[in-house]
Formats: structure tokens, C-alpha cells, sequence
């Protein structure tokens, strides 16, 4: 009787009390820990991105030849699977409880993220250095992530563009 005491109590208990923290931390808590990712690696890639534009050339024939391929599928992979992986956290079983809580964004914003990160992997290879839609994609980008931007300023920017290639 003694010894069965001493395993509940000093073994079986502990490992009880393990399990049900790894179960809670790993289910519950998951979608906040993931939102902290994501949006780590978001910022870094508004950062570390920012600036890249792909630049390609005409030849004679008339075939377009990416200057750097291998940058060109980095970034735009790396953009995709960022939206990818933005568009999964919906599918955690705590999201909506953490939701309700705003400790993670809602799907309408989850939405304009995977948006902006695709419109922006799209708009990677331009003639011109300037694309006020590429800008746009990554102001709304830091706009969804509550960062300093300049979000209003740029789309208004883009749609006198838009305005003004219409016009023509």
C-alpha cells in the first residue's frame, strides 16, 4: 500500500502535471507563440526586403533575363511562404479564443497580410525602379502589423498613378 502511494504521488503525479502543461502550453497557448513568429519573421522580411526589386533586361530577340535569378526566387519563396504560413493560423483549435482577446489579428486582417505579402512577391520584377504597388504592398503590409507607416500617403500616391496611366 506504502509503495503504491509513492509511485502516484512521486511519479505518476509529476509526469500528470508535465503532460497537462505540455498539452496546454502546445494547444492552447499555440496560436499566440505562432502570431509572435509570423509576425517576427514579417517584420524582418519588411525590412530586409524592402528595397529588393529584380531587374530584368531585354535581349535582342526580345526575351526577358532576370539579373539575378537565384535573389529573385529567394525573396519571392521566401514572401510566399510567409503568406502561407499567415493563412494557417486560423486552423489552431484556440485561435478564436485568443481572437476575441485581440492577441491574435482577425481573419479579415490575416486576409489583407497574405494579400499584401503575394501582391508583393508578384511585383518583384519591374521595368521601372519605383512601383507604387510593390509600396503599397508593403505599407499595408507594416499598416496590418500596427508598425509605422505611410500607408495613406502611398495609396494615394498609387491611385493618382493609377489615375494618371488611365488618362493616357
Amino acid at each position: 500500500m506504502y509503495m503504491i502511494e509513492i509511485i502516484l504521488k512521486d511519479i505518476a503525479l509529476p509526469l500528470l502535471v508535465t503532460f497537462l502543461t505540455y498539452v496546454i502550453s502546445s494547444i492552447f497557448f499555440s496560436p499566440i507563440s505562432k502570431w509572435r513568429e509570423i509576425r517576427d519573421e514579417l517584420i524582418i522580411a519588411s525590412t530586409q526586403y524592402a528595397n529588393y526589386l529584380a531587374y530584368f533586361k531585354e535581349n535582342k530577340e526580345g526575351v526577358k533575363k532576370l539579373e539575378d535569378r537565384g535573389l529573385y526566387n529567394t525573396v519571392e519563396q521566401d514572401l510566399r511562404r510567409l503568406a502561407g504560413r499567415i493563412l494557417t493560423l486560423p486552423d489552431y483549435p484556440a485561435y478564436k479564443f485568443w481572437k476575441r482577446y485581440h492577441l491574435t489579428p482577425d481573419e479579415d486582417i490575416i486576409e489583407k497580410i497574405r494579400g499584401n505579402l503575394i501582391g508583393w512577391a508578384n511585383s518583384l520584377v519591374e521595368h521601372e525602379v519605383y512601383s507604387s504597388f510593390r509600396e503599397l504592398c508593403i505599407e499595408g503590409l507594416k499598416k496590418n502589423l500596427d508598425l509605422p507607416n505611410n500607408y495613406d500617403l502611398v495609396k494615394e500616391n498609387h491611385d493618382l498613378e493609377m489615375r494618371n496611366r488611365k488618362n493616357k
